[in-house]
C-alpha cells in the first residue's frame, strides 16, 4: 500500500463523518467545532435553518467520499495503471465534481436566502 494514500482515507473518513453528521441531524455541532470566527457569526449560525446545516453536511460528505476513493485508488493501484483505470478514475471524478457543484449552489442559494453571508447583518 502507497504510505501518501493514508492521509487521503483518514481525511475523507474525517469529513465523511462530519458530513454525515450535519446531514442527519440538520443541526450544528457544539463547542469548537461549531462556533464562528466573529460574534455574528455565531448569531447567524443560531439563526440558520436545519437545511442549511444539511446543505453543508451534503458537500462535507461528498468531498470526504471523493477522498476515500482517490485514497483507495493511491492503496490500490500498481505503478503503472492502465487507461480504463484512468478512464473510471475521471468517470467518478466528474460524477463528484457534479453532484458537489449542485450542492454548493444549494448550500449559497440557502445562505442568500436567509442572509447567512458575512456581508448580511445580524
Amino acid at each position: 500500500m502507497a504510505v501518501f494514500a493514508w492521509p487521503f482515507l483518514v481525511l475523507g473518513l474525517l469529513m465523511a463523518a462530519y458530513g454525515g453528521r450535519l446531514l442527519i441531524t440538520g443541526r450544528n455541532f457544539s463547542g469548537f467545532l461549531g462556533r464562528g470566527i466573529t460574534k455574528s457569526d455565531e448569531l447567524r449560525m443560531k439563526r440558520a435553518p436545519a437545511a442549511f446545516f444539511r446543505a453543508v453536511g451534503t458537500l462535507a460528505g461528498l468531498a470526504g467520499l471523493l477522498l476515500i476513493f482517490f485514497g483507495a485508488l493511491f492503496a490500490i493501484v500498481p505503478n503503472q495503471p492502465d487507461r480504463r483505470l484512468g478512464a473510471l478514475a475521471l468517470a467518478v471524478l466528474g460524477f463528484f465534481i457534479i453532484a458537489m457543484v449542485v450542492s454548493l449552489i444549494w448550500l449559497l442559494l440557502l445562505a442568500g436566502r436567509n442572509r447567512l453571508f458575512r456581508w448580511d447583518k445580524p
